[in-house]
């Protein structure tokens, strides 16, 4: 035999003993390649969490799932244990199969990935039994000595051209986190990182959204290769039966939000909703376009006196919403004292206050202290009376297109997000359109709006402008825009 192949065959001996991973890992590790639930308890030191009502390890029933069927898929409300199931997941499958990969990809990269899953890993890294071989990073795992060949790494799901030609020899699991927010596109891009392996696997987790998207169509049209989890809150053993009777009370038990995230249900999107659930869940915290960023500061207040309401505080920067303060059990004067402050404190440009019957009295105190408020009657005339009942009707629809536009930024406030999900509109006999008294709000969420009433009575300095909306036959059409935002449904008048 010539140097050249005794140099030619040495080299391929090296890189297939390569490919079989370091001893170490065959022999700490390999025998848990069909046995994740042993992986856990023996290597990780961890149990699972149960089901109330069977008493069934739902977690480990997961990660079983995982050995024999290519696809599957969680859908859940929330703390019951989503992201420890996905970090179990990724361990396993690194350790127990040489020069393999894992790909995380969630809608929201620094929260979702890098702050909660890749957290999570770290945490399971450093309590396991014995030393991992792995080295772990903000975004990203690597086992030791094969850098990128060997691990895993968390993506954005904005970034589809990343993310096809993911392969290894070892096989991937791609994990989607939070799927109702990723892209059709994007998991259509996904799949090429599944192809010519038959041990790939897809792990997919979220709670519900509105109806629509991939999550929602695997839940109702998935064929038999997908393998589905349904994991209501309540049902937990990880989440108190206090935690839930709060939610309900704050977010109302027939409220969208509660649906999803507590229940796991996908709520529906009633005929007649103002505000998608979606709509408000994708704009929490967006990040604006700088172009239309000010420094204008605007307050909404909505008063309460006594009682279960709560005066309520809406703090907007341009079309950011930064915080929905509310004050409970204070008379007027109190109340007063209490908004002075905080004009005092921020400076606003503008501060609208309801000033419909009790507001009254607070507008003329803080005028009285010598603040320029403005008292709001949403009840008067919209700016395009032959379109909408009256002003709040008319900022309610404004608020509604700002949200499907992708204009707005919204805090992470939960019960904002569900008094705003409660709104409904109809149509006047005129044809108008019209928001829904408060008080079937009321009676859908179990209180009084009073976050979202302020929310959108300081949405309203961002003035529709004289005019702005007309119709031609059912078509709602914005001048401004020149497009068609809406229909009349004139057979339901």
């Amino acid at each position: 035999m010539s140097r050249r192949s005794l140099r030619r065959d040495t080299n391929a001996l090296r890189r297939e003993v390569q490919a079989l991973g370091p001893a170490t890992l065959r022999e700490d590790f390999g025998h848990y390649k069909l046995d994740p639930v042993a992986f856990v308890t023996e290597v990780l030191g961890a149990e699972s969490a149960r089901r109330r009502g069977s008493g069934e390890e739902y977690q480990f029933s997961i990660l079983r799932d995982l050995v024999d069927h290519p696809r599957v898929a969680i859908r859940s409300g929330h703390g019951v244990g989503k992201s420890t199931i996905d970090s179990w997941a990724t361990l396993w499958w690194l350790l127990t199969r040489p020069l393999s990969r894992v790909v995380i990809v969630a809608p929201e990269f620094q929260r979702q990935v890098r702050a909660v899953l890749f957290a999570e890993v770290r945490s399971w890294i450093r309590s396991a039994r014995v030393e991992l071989p792995i080295e772990a990073l903000s975004h990203r795992l690597q086992v030791r000595g094969y850098g990128d060949e060997w691990g895993a790494v968390g993506l954005p799901a904005t970034e589809p051209h990343r993310i096809e030609g993911f392969h290894a020899k070892g096989g991937v699991l791609l994990i989607l986190d939070e799927t109702k927010g990723i892209p059709d596109a994007v998991y259509d891009a996904l799949q090429g990182a599944l192809t010519g392996n038959a041990e790939n696997r897809v792990l997919v987790t979220s709670t519900p959204g509105a109806p629509g998207g991939i999550f929602h169509r695997i839940f109702t049209s998935a064929r038999g290769d997908w393998r589905l989890h349904h994991l209501p809150s309540p049902d937990s053993t990880l989440v108190s039966q206090e935690w839930v009777e709060t939610r309900r009370r704050d977010w109302g038990a027939e409220s969208p939000l509660f649906t999803a995230r507590v229940l796991g249900e996908f709520p529906d999107d009633e005929e007649g909703s103002l505000f998608k659930l979606s709509d408000l869940e994708n704009s929490v915290h967006r990040e604006l376009d700088e172009s239309t960023s000010t420094d204008t500061l605007v307050f909404g207040v909505d008063p309460a006196r006594y009682g279960p309401d709560r005066t309520a505080l809406a703090v907007w920067r341009g079309r950011q919403l930064l915080e929905v303060q509310t004050r409970q059990g204070m008379d007027l004067m109190l109340t007063a004292s209490w908004i002075a402050s905080e004009i005092n404190r921020h400076g606003p440009t503008r501060v609208l206050v309801d000033g419909i019957g009790l507001g009254a009295g607070l507008v003329d105190r803080l005028r009285q202290l010598g603040h320029r408020v403005e008292d709001v009657n949403v009840a008067k005339p919209a700016e395009s009376p032959d379109i909408f009942l009256n002003r709040r009707s008319e900022v309610g629809w404004l608020f509604r297109q700002a949200l499907e536009q992708g204009s707005i930024s919204l805090p992470n406030d939960d019960t904002l997000v569900a008094e705003l999900s409660a709104f409904r509109y109809d149509y006047d006999p005129k044809g108008r359109i019209r928001l829904v008294k408060k008080d079937r709000t009321r009676k859908l969420l179990g209180h009084s709006p009073d976050r979202a009433d302020a929310c959108l009575l300081g949405y309203g300095a961002v003035s529709a402008g004289p005019g702005r909306f007309t119709h031609f036959g059912s078509a709602i059409i914005d001048l401004e825009r020149l497009e068609i935002v809406g229909r009349i449904d004139w057979g339901s008048l």
